[in-house]
């Protein structure tokens, strides 16, 4: 763990730095600019909408604050949803897998207990309950990894936030500052790899150096979240949305890949494709995770200069959605075996 922060840069603009270095020297994966150039000039801005308004679920019912829980609770163990066989829920006589069976799981145990999403609860959760609240078809993975985000979770907003999930939220100005003070307060959603690069023009015995990649996918998803629902049930606002980077997780790329926007090497193709694990921090998870990003940040720029509006966040809701109704003949998503997307 890297948990310390560097000289007062905010984290947003360290995912914007160090994951551009990791694109620059990247060896099987590149972004194509033709593509990312046709896609702009056919992009309708109409198509944009949350994520969150494509919810199957209505939490309406929810208070203010029961509607921060939500948010902290369910991004802190929104990850690898994948396996074999896939881990599925259904709830009121409909089928849903990954994100929504999640959430899915998380209404239903609303509707018995609200209280079930508090830190006096989360902090004491044992696998059992949460292997209860989490039931469906097949197990979700890393079950004992989410069990324990949760209980930490808990813990630190007792500790440090006088119980309440409001509170972590309620002192920020800003979605960078609300993400800073998530990252190093709460280890479970911090999120970045070691890598080494090339120093440049140094000598041979010193060619290489140690670099810490920054992501934050989760952290960052939970500010955009949180961000959103501030703004439109105007309660007040988190300024700088905008500076977010977008997130690396397993269908961006996928869909960027499929667009022609991010191209991998033969090498990679075929690792991909045969579904082989790749490692959590290696090179190709690394590069095909910067190099999202970095396409996000780009296709973004592009967009503003016709349209202000547009952020890195609102493009990232764009393809994941993209995502959720992509053809099963489409290449598929890398696995990695992880709890950070």
């Amino acid at each position: 763990m890297w948990a310390k922060k560097q000289k007062n840069i905010p984290a947003v603009e360290l995912v914007k730095a160090t994951t551009a270095e990791v694109c620059l020297h990247a060896e099987d994966v590149k972004i194509n600019d033709a593509a990312i150039n046709k896609f702009c000039e056919t992009f309708n801005s109409d198509e944009l909408c949350n994520w969150w308004s494509a919810t199957p679920f209505d939490f309406s019912d929810l208070t203010v604050h029961e509607k921060i829980n939500l948010l902290f609770v369910f991004n802190s163990i929104s990850f690898c949803y994948w396996g074999e066989p896939k881990w599925t829920l259904t709830y009121q006589g409909k089928k849903y897998d990954g994100t929504w069976a999640l959430l899915g799981a998380l209404r239903r145990a609303l509707d018995s207990d609200k209280l079930i999403i508090t830190p006096t609860k989360l902090k004491d959760i044992d696998v059992n309950t949460v292997s209860y609240i989490l039931r469906g078809e097949g197990q979700i993975p890393l079950l004992k990894e989410r069990t324990s985000y949760w209980k930490e979770l808990g813990e630190i907003v007792t500790r440090k936030f006088n119980g309440n999930f409001y509170n972590v939220v309620y002192g920020c100005a800003s979605a960078s500052e609300l993400l800073d003070l998530v990252i190093y307060e709460f280890p479970l959603f911090y999120d970045s790899s070691k890598k080494m690069l090339p120093c440049g023009n140094s000598s041979p015995k010193n060619g290489v150096r140690e670099i810490e990649v920054h992501f934050h996918k989760r952290a960052q998803l939970l500010v955009h979240d949180i961000c959103s629902f501030l703004h439109q049930n105007k309660i007040f606002l988190l300024r700088g949305e905008e500076d977010l980077t977008g997130c690396a997780d397993y269908k961006i790329p996928q869909v960027l890949r499929y667009m022609g926007i991010l191209s991998f090497s033969q090498r990679l193709c075929d690792i991909v494709d045969r579904q082989v694990l790749i490692p959590h921090g290696s090179r190709e998870e690394l590069e095909i995770r910067a190099c999202t990003i970095q396409a996000l940040l780009i296709i973004t720029d592009k967009l503003k200069m016709n349209n202000p509006t547009i952020s890195a966040m609102s493009m990232n809701d764009y393809f994941w959605l993209m995502g959720q109704s992509m053809k099963k003949d489409a290449c598929p998503y890398h696995r990695t075996l992880t709890t950070a997307y």
